[in-house]
């Protein structure tokens, strides 16, 4: 027989191990993780936590692009660790551009500066 919520953290917490299971199942979202009801013995697996994890890591990956000012629309962490192909395959694709982009101006300011190539325009 398996311990109740109330067991072992106390009736009082109820109102807090409510909030905290539905943050976690809210970050599960449709993952192939079956949903948390008792958040002590659901999480003693590891299965669930390993794929809240997942979801948290790639959500501080889109956060660390998004701060570059590539501009992500339509995915989210959950699309990636869904393995949705097609937003996926958007997302790199608009990286590429942004940083090939950004490439490019670097290599043009350099040229166009008075130390870069640029400068040796118009002699001979």
């Amino acid at each position: 027989m398996g311990t109740s919520q109330a067991e072992v953290c106390g009736v009082n917490n109820q109102i807090y191990i409510g909030t905290a299971r539905e943050r976690v199942n809210n970050q599960l979202g449709s993952q192939d993780v079956a949903g948390i009801q008792n958040i002590v013995m659901d999480l003693s697996d590891g299965t669930a936590l390993i794929q809240l994890l997942r979801v948290e890591n790639v959500n501080k990956a889109l956060e660390f692009i998004r701060e570059r000012g590539v501009n992500l629309t339509n995915i989210g962490a959950e699309d990636i660790v869904d393995g949705n192909p097609k937003l996926i395959l958007g997302m790199i694709w608009t990286v590429i551009l942004r940083f090939t982009i950004a490439i490019i101006r670097l290599a043009r300011q350099d040229f166009e500066s008075p130390h870069g190539c640029g400068n040796l325009r118009g002699r001979d």
